[in-house]
């Protein structure tokens, strides 16, 4: 099975407001409309963290890696700490532009509270990537310390997850997600 490329123009775009926070937010929140998955074009892979042992990465399996990116997901957005979630998603645009807003909200004195994803189930899919299925908690943020706090009611999602093999483990180089 090929995995479908949208066009330049279907690209995520690093837009700064709302829009792009909600976005976002969804994205890894469990509760974007987009019926169709978009991917951007694959990029070269880049190494592992330094601060991850090689050796676990490299025993680690997809799957694993895959749950250990949802725990990661949950974690960034708890605390704002985007090290260790963008050590795993290089090169991979949607996650880059998740943990910049992150980091904005943080930087603005807001806060996310996100109970996390359940990974339900996973299918194999080809050229490294995989269907995930999640159940997401419902999640309450606000942009800034003065912001009124705003709430994501979360739900089940089906994300596309595009992997590579780094030398020292896997790497995630695209998502994409739709609801279920």
């Amino acid at each position: 099975m090929s995995v479908r490329r949208p066009r330049a123009s279907a690209r995520h775009s690093p837009a700064a407001g709302v829009g792009t926070l909600v976005a976002a937010l969804l994205l890894l929140a469990g509760c974007a409309d987009d019926p169709e998955p978009k991917f951007a074009e694959p990029t070269e892979a880049a190494s592992a963290s330094p601060s991850e042992s090689a050796t676990q990465a490299a025993a680690e399996t997809p799957e694993e890696f895959i749950r250990r990116w949802a725990e990661l997901s949950t974690d960034m957005q708890n605390t704002g700490d985007t090290e260790a979630y963008l050590a795993i998603t290089k090169g991979c645009r949607p996650c880059q532009d998740t943990a910049d807003n992150i980091s904005g909200i943080y930087a603005a004195g807001g806060s996310v509270e996100w109970g996390g994803m359940t990974v339900e189930r996973i299918k194999t899919l080809s050229g490294g990537a995989f269907d995930v299925w999640t159940t997401s908690k419902p999640t309450r943020y606000r942009r800034s310390a003065s912001a009124s706090e705003k709430r994501l009611p979360g739900g089940r999602v089906k994300y596309q997850l595009v992997l590579a093999d780094s030398g020292d483990g896997y790497v995630l180089v695209d998502l994409a997600q739709r609801p279920l």
